[in-house]
């Protein structure tokens, strides 16, 4: 079996018919190449299969011996299936050729699809095809009413049994129906409008003609089908019912209409017969006079298509002339494309166009043949010097230069038709000093300057140097007050300018601004927080868009022969790869912060490199060899107009050349470090360990539900100078600011990706990331949807498989709190089934030793327990100042524990508590989006929401209750009650899950009656109150050591 073809189990239930070999030659017959046939014999008595069928197939043959019904059948051949998809066929059925590549098909553009089913068509007992065809489009709702899916359409993931999937054998029908029903609890079903299968008719299974409104009450069908709503009616919503029983409605009233039309439809259909029947022999006598026609039309193409040869052979030599032209030009585009002034060669980029369009036609049959469809696209700026924008995006810039300085040069006409003066800061010890270099564009510099005034708040100086500007800048350069001017007689270049002007400066922190550039709101200020965050960042640049609104960088790129990049230019700046802070190369001058006492320390800039170009890289390098680093701000966002104030081109292009070969020769140690490196290695400077971060959304604390110890996990590998990348699956959408209120600024967040992007990802990335960490277990079924038909996207890349928690053991005790039974071996089942995902996995994370157990029975000896990280803080108040009782877990859903068990204590218990305590509040904390909660309503009950800072709330606070019925892994709001002082009453599932012990750490009760006795306790003794305040405070500094949670954590990483 190829990586690329995924095998999938057929599972045959068999009784022997005689059609089983027409069965089993369909599978045979299949296209697709990676099959196993799993043949259930449910009457315990042998098969009769046609000996060549079994060297065709790869057959695995299960009995017991005995006989199975169908349920016991079909569980049986899951037991024993090893594919990674799954369908059944039963003995008197067949599929068609291409039912299973089909399928297949539409997995492999849909990894986050579970269930895919066909369209079916009925046959006769001689597999003649009938007009009844199964090719009804998925509606959940609809399903909740009846099955319409025949069993053998259906191919489905195995990774839907670990969520618990199987056959409930105390159904012996529609026993196919209630397996839909449990898989669609997770996944939605894809319907391919195909019929690829075929349902015989006539054999055991009567529960397609079954009319369940008009049987008998005691018909068996009749119990069976109402066997299974009652066991589903327990499960649903009244909202699920509802819909359920008003599409009844609706299907039945659209029937009736659907029936009177179709009767009208048929008496049209008899006189429309008749016209179309002499219609078609008009129209034959006019094909066959329209085919002499086009034969003749024929002849004359094949003659056109001789003589189009004869021309394409003779252009072969003026296609080399053509190419060997090009190639000439190309040198001069790739000098063009290395130079500030690029866009000034506008004509050039032009004919270069030009004459590789006219190749491109020329050569367009062999350009064809030979084309590289695949071309390697994972770098999205390549090391050729040139900016990655495409045509488009330069012609909408030029256009928008244009517009731009026609809008520069009528607001400039028109603040010197005013009396007004720009009057600018001038404060005795400035924070910044903000220094700009002019030659001319007297226009653009107005621009600029308003966009200083507007956006740079007081506490700053504006220093400015103008190079012998002969336009209006003299001009505007009286009307300014509060500005240091230098005015040279000479053009000096800008590097000597701003080696001038930074003697004229007196600000801690030295901004260069290029005056055809804006600054957005704030773009200043947030530089210079960055600067000021760390003593190690020696220059910190911004995001500067161009006046289409592209990027033109997010910070500069290095490559290891000197060349240079801005990183995304061209690309749109508000995607998840430009909106986190990083290190970099260097960051362009057009902003480029830095302090002053450092810039002149080190020599300010090198006078090797003036008059200008390449300086900015020189004195980022300088500061990375004295270890500083230069750092990306994207929050500090300007526009740039970008070479407005260059001179000739054949000069800037010889400077180029000429200080890149500088660069080569004054850092060449760092370069070398630069080899083989690719663009999206090159984007930052760290040669930390990179590793990708899999959750279900971004860690709000105010989450909970495992949040907070993910958020804690991020935010310590960060800091340990690890490289990460976030991304939330099944959450993606966030806003930005809430996103980095809750992560630190240096994490990529991928938003906007989601499930379905997932794979795609993880090719733009392949071979990037070193380690990859999935947290949850429905999170690593996603990801072994994504990668597991293409292993080449985590090749050589370290997994780590965080499972949160163990989830199987909990569904078990919903399902019995439901009054469902749950035998030992199914039980056994679904944790086998939830523990196999972390098949291929190098390091398994538990929070608990009971939930390593369970991995470590199954075999998998590399686990880790990391439980939770906590500072404990308690809250001041004491006992008497004290009152409510608090309850804090996220309530989103009504199947979650938290939901069933604050409905349990606001029904059972909390009324009682409150006769006995007039006056108590229950406080809860927590999203409360779950419909059920409307349900409680009481003057005494507050539900307050998330809440990101609860220090008031525990403070408040006398009891903090976790009546959980059912659970998996570590109850963490115990542990953050405990640490913020408040007691708990718990049931004895968490004090089992934590290790502690009833009366030690807290108190424990299984029922309404001693929850309320417990709570009782808690609320009125105070030194019961005080000692377990006391014990539990200790237990958590024990059991949730910072100190600790690190270590183990670095020691999965860093093995």
């Amino acid at each position: 079996m190829t990586p690329s073809m995924p095998l999938v189990s057929i599972i045959c239930r068999s009784i022997n018919r005689p059609e089983l070999n027409q069965a089993l030659e369909s599978i045979a017959g299949q296209e697709y190449p990676s099959i196993e046939v799993v043949l259930v014999d449910a009457l315990g008595k042998g098969s009769s299969i046609v000996p060549d069928l079994r060297q065709k197939l790869n057959l695995v043959e299960v009995s017991t011996g005995s006989q199975q019904d169908r349920s016991a059948a079909a569980n049986l051949g899951l037991d024993n299936a090893s594919g990674e998809f799954i369908l059944f066929l039963d003995d008197d059925d067949f599929i068609a050729p291409a039912h299973i590549s089909s399928l297949m098909e539409h997995f492999s553009k849909n990894q986050s699809a579970g269930v895919v089913y066909s369209s079916v068509r009925k046959v006769n007992k001689l597999g003649e095809e009938l007009e009844e065809v199964f090719a009804r489009d998925y509606d959940p709702i609809l399903l909740r009413r009846d099955n319409y899916i025949p069993i053998h359409a259906v191919l489905f993931s195995r990774l839907l049994l670990g969520d618990g999937c199987r056959f409930d054998e105390s159904l012996t029908v529609f026993e196919d129906w209630d397996f839909w029903l449990q898989m669609s609890q997770f996944v939605d079903f894809t319907h391919v409008n195909k019929i690829t299968a075929f349902y015989r008719e006539g054999g055991d299974s009567k529960t397609t003609r079954f009319n369940s409104l008009n049987a008998d009450k005691n018909h068996p069908l009749k119990l069976a089908r109402t066997a299974v709503l009652n066991k589903w009616v327990k499960r649903w919503t009244g909202e699920q019912l509802d819909e359920a029983f008003n599409q009844t409605e609706r299907i039945n009233y659209q029937k009736e209409r659907r029936i009177s039309s179709l009767y009208s439809e048929l008496l049209q259909t008899k006189t429309h017969g008749e016209n179309l029947e002499k219609s078609l022999l008009e129209q034959m006598s006019q094909l066959k006079d329209a085919l002499l026609s086009k034969s003749n039309e024929v002849l004359r193409a094949k003659a056109n298509i001789s003589e189009l040869n004869n021309r394409l052979a003779s252009s072969g030599k003026h296609a080399e002339n053509l190419r060997k032209h090009a190639e000439s030009l190309q040198l001069t585009v790739d000098l063009i494309y290395s130079s500030k002034l690029w866009r000034l060669m506008g004509p050039i980029r032009r004919v270069l166009r030009f004459i590789k369009g006219q190749l491109n036609r020329t050569l367009v049959k062999e350009s064809r043949e030979h084309g590289d469809q695949e071309r390697e696209q994972k770098d999205e700026l390549v090391k050729d010097r040139a900016p990655s924008e495409t045509s488009t995006i330069v012609n909408d810039n030029e256009g928008s230069k244009s517009y731009y300085r026609e809008v520069a040069a009528t607001r400039l006409d028109e603040f010197f038709g005013s009396s007004d003066r720009m009057v600018f800061c001038s404060g005795t010890t400035p924070r910044v000093s903000i220094l700009l270099v002019l030659y001319n564009q007297a226009p653009l510099t107005f621009l600029c300057l308003e966009s200083v005034k507007r956006t740079v708040p007081d506490c700053y100086e504006l220093v400015i140097v103008d190079n012998n500007s002969d336009d209006q800048t003299g001009l505007l350069l009286e009307r300014l007050d509060g500005v240091k001017i230098i005015k040279n007689d000479t053009n000096t270049g800008f590097v000597k300018a701003v080696n001038q002007g930074v003697d004229e400066c007196s600000g801690r922190a030295l901004l260069l601004l290029n005056n055809d550039a804006i600054l957005h709101e704030g773009a200043v200020d947030f530089a210079l927080n960055r600067l000021d965050s760390s003593d190690d960042i020696g220059a910190v640049g911004g995001k500067i868009l161009l006046l289409d609104g592209s990027l033109q960088e997010a910070g500069s790129q290095i490559f290891s022969d000197g060349s240079c990049a801005g990183y995304g230019r061209g690309d749109d700046p508000n995607k998840p790869e430009y909106q986190f802070c990083r290190d970099v190369d260097y960051c362009s001058g057009a902003f480029l912060l830095t302090s002053r006492e450092l810039f002149v320390e080190m020599g300010k800039f090198d006078l090797d490199f003036a008059p200008a170009y390449y300086e900015e890289s020189d004195f980022c390098l300088r500061l990375a060899k004295r270890n500083y680093r230069v750092v990306y701000e994207p929050k500090s966002v300007l526009t740039h107009y970008e070479f407005a104030s260059s001179g000739g081109y054949d000069r800037a292009a010889q400077l180029q050349i000429a200080h890149k070969k500088i660069i080569q020769e004054k850092h060449s140690d760092l370069l070398i470090q630069k080899l083989n490196e690719s663009a999206l290695e090159s984007r930052s400077v760290s040669r930390g360990e990179k590793i990708l971060f899999i959750d279900d959304r971004v860690p709000h604390a105010g989450l909970g539900s495992g949040y907070p110890r993910c958020k804690e996990i991020i935010m310590l590998l960060a800091d340990g100078g690890f490289d990460i990348t976030f991304y939330p699956l099944t959450r993606p959408t966030e806003d930005w600011e809430d996103v980095y209120a809750t992560l630190p600024t240096n994490i990529e967040v991928m938003l906007d990706r989601g499930i379905d992007g997932l794979e795609n990802f993880l090719f733009e990335r392949m071979g990037y990331y070193d380690t990859i960490i999935i947290s949850r277990d429905h999170n690593m079924r996603f990801f072994l949807r994504a990668t597991v038909a293409r292993q080449e996207l985590i090749k050589g890349i370290r997994i780590i498989y965080d499972a949160e928690a163990v989830v199987a053991p909990r569904r078990v005790l919903r399902r019995e709190l439901l009054g469902e039974e749950v035998t030992e071996v199914e039980k056994k089942k679904l944790l086998k089934n939830e523990v196999s995902l972390a098949t291929g996995a190098d390091r398994v994370i538990t929070v608990s030793e009971k939930e390593a157990s369970y991995y470590q029975s199954y075999g998998f000896e590399a686990t880790t327990v990391l439980g939770h990280s906590l500072n404990p803080q308690p809250t001041p108040r004491d006992f008497s100042d004290r009152k409510d009782i608090l309850f804090v877990g996220a309530l989103r859903d009504d199947e979650s524990p938290n939901v069933d068990s604050l409905l349990w204590f606001c029904s059972d218990i909390f009324p009682v508590l409150l006769q006995r305590n007039k006056g108590l509040r229950l406080v809860v904390v927590g999203d409360s989006s779950a419909p059920s909660l409307d349900t409680v309503k009481h003057k005494n009950i507050d539900f307050l929401g998330r809440v990101e800072d609860l220090s008031d709330i525990y403070n408040q606070a006398r009891i903090f209750v976790a009546p959980t019925r059912f659970a998996a892994g570590i109850p963490h709001k115990i542990h953050e009650a405990a640490s913020r002082g408040v007691p708990t009453v718990a049931t004895g599932l968490l004090t089992a899950q934590l290790g502690w012990s009833h009366e030690e750490e807290l108190l424990s009760a299984d029922n309404a009656e001693d929850f309320v006795c417990q709570c009782d306790r808690l609320l009125n003794e105070k030194d019961l109150w005080s000692s377990l305040r006391t014990t539990a405070f200790a237990a958590v500094k024990r059991d949730c050591s910072p100190e600790d949670f690190k270590r183990k954590l670095f020691s999965v990483v860093n093995p």
